[in-house]
């Protein structure tokens, strides 16, 4: 069966969505019992997504705070191939007698191809999830849901990652660079992840997100607000501040823990390179131009490919300033480049229209000076 959510364009607006299916899992009771599980869902979900959900989504005790507004999310990539974005909060006292708040989730399922078209971002799903679904929770809903139609804000073209590089936006700081910069780092390398006292810190989440490689972001497992669960199966986890449970919990395991408030110092990597041009670039408030080069990434995230893409991005800072001995020499260095994937191609055919212009207009200068000159 053929799963793909379809695309409609609202007539007489340019607003686009996707048809995704949907679910909800929380703990109600009804006449066959009580409990957490899928209480409602869309007829294109199959009987596997639908056991792998229930897994993975969070029950009674899993939001970090205890808050009548706390929030939680978690995504994942399910066996099938299909990729599920859940938000969770609370929905009023529990019925049963475990006492405390009832936690809800709302959750969507979509293609790879739809999740891309959200920048393989799950925080970019949850915000059109409740445009489209609103956040009340529904405790009474039916047991079928419709596809539910998710609002896209279109994104630019390919080579948005290659023009309106300076764009105002806050300044991170310094500590929370160095924290971005660490999680960026041990996700390229593989390595799972606890982000000790980061479950309310939505703000790194998105940071770190958007500076991995779209081919990254698009199978990563990750959560921000909700406790740790070996059943979730992360590889990227922001937890409360920890007593000591999840530490022994894990003890054992291949799973680094990083505290927001006591980063160790890093370690060099291959991923240096690339790590200094976002470093650069956060710390300049530069974050979109980060973020469209590395939704511009589909396909390789090596090492040796990011490294590219800071040289490249790095020389085409150097342009503005140059002379026309340094021009010459950035047309002599690029000269044998060869262009890997689309990206470096168009970062390539950029770099080259600058230089061109630069020199032109430096050209155009000297001679006007030597013809004053002349003439004096």
């Amino acid at each position: 069966m053929d799963h793909r959510s379809t695309v409609k364009k609202s007539a007489g607006s340019s607003a686009q969505t996707v048809n995704a299916e949907q679910a909800i899992f929380t703990s109600v009771r009804t006449p066959t019992g009580e409990g957490y599980r899928i209480i409602a869902a869309g007829s294109g979900l199959t009987v596997d997504e639908k056991a792998e959900i229930t897994r993975r989504a969070p029950s009674h005790g899993a939001l970090c705070s205890a808050e009548p507004d706390a929030r939680g999310l978690s995504a994942y990539p399910l066996a099938g191939g299909r990729y599920c974005v859940a938000f969770s909060r609370y929905a009023g006292r529990e019925h049963t007698a475990r006492g405390g708040l009832r936690v809800y989730t709302r959750l969507v399922v979509l293609d790879q191809h739809d999740y891309a078209r959200f920048g393989c971002h799950p925080l970019r799903v949850c915000e059109a999830l409740s445009k489209a679904a609103g956040d009340e929770p529904i405790l009474k809903p039916r047991p079928t849901l419709p596809q539910l139609p998710l609002p896209i804000i279109e994104c630019s073209n390919r080579t948005a990652a290659l023009d309106g590089l300076e764009r105002d936006e806050p300044r991170l700081t310094f500590a929370s660079i160095e924290q971005i910069l660490h999680l960026s780092q041990a996700i390229l390398q593989g390595d799972r992840t606890l982000v000790a006292d980061g479950g309310e810190d939505f703000h790194l989440f998105d940071k770190t997100v958007y500076t991995l490689p779209l081919v990254v972001r698009q199978s990563l497992a990750l959560s921000v607000g909700l406790t740790y669960s070996p059943s979730r199966q992360l590889q990227l986890c922001f937890i409360a501040r920890d007593r000591g449970e999840t530490q022994r919990a894990i003890r054992g395991q291949e799973i680094r823990w990083f505290d927001v408030a006591e980063p160790p110092p890093r370690k060099a990597t291959p991923y240096d390179a690339w790590l200094g041009l976002v470093e650069q670039r956060l710390g300049s408030g530069r974050e979109a131009e980060v973020e469209r080069l590395t939704t511009a990434m589909t396909s390789d995230r090596s090492p040796e490919m990011l490294a590219r893409v800071a040289l490249v991005c790095a020389d085409m800072d150097l342009v503005d300033g140059a002379d026309l001995q340094q021009l010459a020499g950035l047309t002599a260095k690029y000269e044998a480049f060869v262009a890997d994937n689309r990206l470096e191609t168009d970062l390539l055919t950029r770099l080259k229209k600058l230089v061109k212009e630069r020199t032109v207009a430096l050209e155009k200068i000297a001679n006007e000076e030597t013809s004053l000159a002349k003439s004096d």
